[in-house]
């Protein structure tokens, strides 16, 4: 990212000056060329900044997939995180290009639109893998079959502290049960961000940018939230 910010600086043709320079030029019949090296460096730079985000997404999610590689060999699992991943930079996005709009609000509304667009797919996404994963996330705490070969168990022995060893198959015990924390999770990540992120839609389709960006900053604390609980739930009993 930092070759790609430099080239964008440097690039002068970018954004919507760079527009308005060349319309100009043309209009006085001098030629300026559309693509210079500054440009073609930018674009691949900001490509390779893309592509590394792919890359570190799906090698992340590899690593976790045994965790819940039951249904489809993990697939799921892997489409889980690029879908948490475009929710959660898509929220961030449609947040922070909603100031913009604040302080220039002649501007076109389809940028912003589309990044609204991108959260709300992206949670759809989210609500359908988890229904085809099912309420159960934790996949190494399932009861493995037996083997046949000898199982050494843990026998609970003092230490120092006077404190035990937690023995083999003993119950995880949390504040709260694991099926509360799953409706609070479909709560707080799906129906909420649903909801507030719809009516954000429509404000920006009717160009009250303020409101809209009022409703996106509730988005981001409750998708934000959402994401903490699911990879809570995820990672239960580890």
């Amino acid at each position: 990212m930092i070759p790609y910010s430099l080239f964008l600086l440097l690039d002068r043709s970018a954004g919507v000056d760079g527009k308005i320079e060349q319309v100009k030029a043309e209009a006085q019949g001098e030629f300026k060329p559309r693509i210079s090296i500054v440009r073609v460096l930018r674009l691949v730079s900001g490509g390779a900044t893309v592509a590394s985000g792919f890359v570190t997404l799906f090698v992340l999610a590899m690593i976790f997939r045994p965790l819940y590689a039951a249904n489809a060999g993990g697939v799921f699992t892997v489409i889980g995180f690029f879908a948490a991943a475009f929710a959660l930079g898509g929220v961030l996005t449609a947040m922070w290009l909603g100031h913009w709009y604040l302080v220039t609000p002649a501007l076109s509304g389809r940028p912003l639109q589309f990044a609204t667009t991108l959260v709300l797919v992206a949670v759809l996404v989210q609500v359908a893998l988890s229904f085809l994963i099912g309420p159960s996330t934790a996949y190494v705490n399932k009861p493995l079959a037996p083997t046949g070969h000898t199982t050494i168990s843990a026998v609970p022995t003092p230490s120092a502290s006077g404190s035990h060893v937690k023995p083999v198959g003993a119950p995880v015990i949390t504040p709260l049960g694991t099926d509360a924390i799953n409706w609070l999770h479909i709560l707080v990540a799906f129906a909420i961000p649903l909801l507030l992120g719809g009516l954000a839609w429509k404000l920006i389709r009717d160009r009250s940018f303020q409101s809209a960006t009022g409703m996106l900053y509730l988005v981001v604390v409750c998708t934000l939230a959402g994401e903490v609980l699911a990879r809570g739930l995820f990672l239960l009993g580890l």
